[in-house]
């Protein structure tokens, strides 16, 4: 099964300058980690090069989708072309059937792969980090139940 799993504060933003806007948030790090431990998490290349992120992630399959050049991505274990993205997601699922694939951003990939998220978890931060980097939350989350 694909779900995500991001934050976001009070107006849908994720990032500013190429990292996370809010402090250290200690719970939400332990709800991400007890969900992805375990599973494949997909990533943007943007959110493996942020510098605060360790690489890989300890005890999860990490998956960087990217069209640059994938050299930097070598501590990946494995990197994804853009354009195979559908076709990739697809592959995952059906070789690994006991295990989740966790979409976890940025903003592009979660856009790109939003047909096919069965589930979202999701911190909001209530306050606004005047972020750069944003989601449209009330489109993304149609459909979904809150």
């Amino acid at each position: 099964m694909i779900k995500a799993i991001f934050a976001t504060d009070i107006q849908g933003g994720m990032g500013k300058q190429g990292s996370l806007p809010w402090p250290h948030d200690p719970e939400d790090l332990r709800n991400f980690k007890q969900a992805t431990t375990g599973h494949i998490v997909v990533m943007g290349s943007n959110t493996w090069l942020d510098s605060m992120m360790p690489k890989p992630l300890p005890n999860r399959t990490c998956i960087v989708v990217t069209n640059q050049d994938v050299k930097q991505f070598s501590q990946a274990h494995e990197v994804i072309a853009g354009s195979w993205l559908k076709e990739s997601l697809q592959s995952l699922e059906e070789n690994n059937p006991n295990k989740t694939i966790w979409i976890i951003g940025g903003a592009k990939l979660l856009t790109s792969c939003r047909p096919y998220i069965k589930e979202i978890n999701l911190t909001t931060f209530m306050t606004e980090y005047d972020c750069d980097v944003k989601l449209d939350m009330n489109e993304y989350l149609q459909g979904f139940n809150k």
